[in-house]
């Protein structure tokens, strides 16, 4: 799942944004000749592209813009440019030089962490130069934005990413940059850096001095970087795999979990770690903006958040369980966030009657047998599992599925949902409830899956019209022959 761009926004995020807003004006002036250096670059670049790139005509995405030191000069080039950067201030200089140059360069500002959900279509090169990425200083921030560019690149498309030599810059811990003298030494350009103890990071001092007037002028700026290798980028270190029903999700492996949970990029609620059942489940549902919405059986809160998340606007959701201390868990993960959610304890058989007939939409995720879970090469996984346990579990989830149906406005979607394999918990629960309320006007009835959820298993004696069922109805295994996404699909 990928959460807003606020939810993102983190202290080094915003570094980054006041050290290249505060450079926007002055960029041009780390270069001897800018105007030279644009024109330089963009042939250099050029000449890569046409000779990689499969597209005749290419579609060129900037991804860290700058002031349009490369944008600008591929446009001229002939090439379709969009250009975009964390910086407003620096975008917003980009823009003018290229209306000031009467060419067409589409900007916009876009942390390159979020190029999958901040932007629309896709591109045939994806363009990120002058040592932006190191600026992503957590490998979970680096792999969102390797992952950003994957969803907005087309396949077999081309990625260009500039990064400074780093290989014998961090066995060196050089202090400092060479003295670059301009104008007669008129203008003075360097940079100091102060390594960690990791050598991994450095924090770097750019100093811009000028004299103008007879009097010496000093502009330094601070910001840290990465020291990213090549090796690195080719190997960032935690495996993803796309998803192909969904652009927001990636498939890790479980090896990679305790990683992606000890990183800054999930206590600052930018990653969640689920099944892809757990998504199917809130796609499924398929929240709108103003609706009201209850998850019945809702911790640890990971749907809940999937629901507000793909919501097409804000919704007033209700969040319930029956276990106190679960539900603590749960806000403390709304809290991270930034889920706006009521949380409520209780059973979900039992709703009060104030809760009828007043929501729009509703999941069950019934408690289960866990059917979903068991594992051939573990036999702890099936735990206490008996014919007679999942009979008891059924009862209690008809009347959890009861309850929804009552909760529902007329018109309203209520979803069913369990992590178990077996009839009982299934198709024989489904068939229950269209029994019991199918008839009549405000009757229940079947419908479609929303379009993009991905085939299952075969149903087990379906209830009702079989056309019908197959449309409305999903049963999802791990299929450890097929991809990644197919071998995740437990729970």
């Amino acid at each position: 799942m990928a959460p807003s761009e606020e939810q993102g926004q983190t202290e080094p995020t915003q570094e980054v944004v006041a050290f290249y807003d505060g450079l926007a004006g002055s960029y041009h002036l780390i270069y001897a000749d800018w105007e030279g250096a644009v024109a330089r670059q963009a042939a250099v670049l050029a000449k890569v592209i046409r000779g990689r790139s499969q597209a005749a005509d290419p579609h060129l995405l900037d991804c860290s813009c700058g002031i349009g030191t490369q944008a600008l000069g591929l446009a001229v080039c002939g090439f379709d440019v969009t250009a975009t950067d964390i910086s407003p201030h620096a975008v917003e200089r980009c823009q003018r030089e290229a209306d000031d140059r009467g060419i067409k360069v589409s900007t916009q500002v876009v942390d390159m962490r979020h190029l999958a959900d901040a932007m629309d279509g896709r591109f045939d090169v994806i363009l990120s130069c002058d040592n932006a990425v190191p600026h992503l200083l957590g490998k979970w921030d680096l792999l969102a934005a390797l992952r950003g560019m994957h969803a907005r690149l087309v396949p077999g498309g081309l990625v260009v990413i500039g990064l400074r030599d780093y290989e014998q810059l961090r066995q060196q811990r050089s202090q400092s940059t060479p003295i670059r003298v301009f104008d007669g030494g008129e203008r003075l350009v360097f940079q100091v850096w102060d390594w960690e103890e990791s050598g991994e990071i450095y924090g770097l001092r750019h100093f811009l001095v000028q004299r103008r007037e007879g009097v010496w002028h000093t502009q330094c700026r601070q910001a840290r970087y990465r020291a990213l290798t090549r090796a690195e980028l080719t190997a960032a270190g935690i495996e993803m795999h796309d998803v192909p029903w969904s652009e927001r999700l990636a498939v890790i492996r479980h090896e990679d979990v305790d990683a992606v949970t000890a990183s800054d990029a999930w206590r600052a609620g930018r990653v969640v770690v689920q099944s892809p059942t757990s998504v199917l489940a809130a796609i499924a549902l398929g929240a709108r903006g103003s609706e009201r919405v209850l998850d019945l059986c809702a911790a640890p809160g990971g749907k809940s958040a999937a629901i507000a998340d793909l919501a097409d606007g804000p919704i007033d959701l209700v969040a319930n369980d029956r276990s106190r201390p679960r539900c603590h868990r749960m806000r403390a993960l709304f809290k991270m966030l930034d889920v706006d959610a009521q949380v409520r304890t209780g059973p979900g058989e039992r709703l009060p009657p104030r809760d009828h007939d007043v929501f729009d939409r509703v999941l069950v995720d019934a408690p289960c047998s866990g059917e979903g879970r068991f594992r051939a090469d573990d036999p702890d996984s099936i735990g206490a599992w008996t014919a007679k346990s999942t009979k008891r579990l059924a009862s209690t989830q008809k009347a959890i599925l009861h309850a929804a149906i009552h909760a529902v406005r007329p018109g309203g979607v209520v979803i069913y949902a369990t992590c178990t394999l077996g009839r009982v918990e299934n198709e024989e629960v489904v068939a229950r409830a269209l029994a019991r309320y199918g008839d009549g006007p405000t009757g229940i009835e079947l419908d479609p899956l929303p379009t993009g959820v991905p085939a299952g298993l075969p149903l087990l004696e379906p209830p009702g019209d079989p056309a019908l069922a197959e449309s409305a109805l999903r049963r999802w295994a791990p299929d450890p022959d097929g991809p990644p996404w197919m071998r995740a699909m437990d729970g």
